[in-house]
């Protein structure tokens, strides 16, 4: 059995997608509703301090993600929090506290910085 993954099901070569027997069986899977992103941010979040709101803020302003951008994105603000509180090598802190700005610069970072190539093989759905 093979699997093949893609988020781009539109770029499929047309021999490999259009031929019988290529692909027996393609199977969707939905980007995230904003209950399945509430539960993504809890799963990927266990052991982070967010501050109050700042979850909810992930879910209204992460429509059309994928399960694999919340990852990165909750990733990306940990780092972020750990420049900003000055964090060094030498003094690691287990659990920074997670803000606004850090989803901010975040978010800056993986769409504005990163660019529309960076947001879709993140998971980022363009909008119709």
């Amino acid at each position: 059995m093979v699997i093949l993954t893609t988020n781009r099901p539109d770029l499929l070569e047309p021999a490999l997608a259009g031929r019988p027997g290529r692909v027996d069986q393609a199977i969707e899977i939905p980007l995230p509703d904003d209950a399945c992103r509430r539960r993504l941010v809890t799963l990927y979040g266990r052991g982070l301090d967010l501050e109050d709101g700042v979850a909810e803020d992930i879910v209204r302003r992460t429509d059309r993600a994928s399960a694999a951008f919340l990852k990165e994105l909750l990733r990306k603000m940990v780092q972020h929090a750990l420049e900003r509180n000055g964090t060094v090598s030498a003094q690691v802190q287990a659990n920074p506290s997670l803000s606004l700005p850090d989803l901010e610069s975040a978010l800056d970072e993986l769409l504005v910085h990163g660019g529309r190539l960076n947001a879709s093989l993140l998971g980022l759905a363009p909008k119709e």
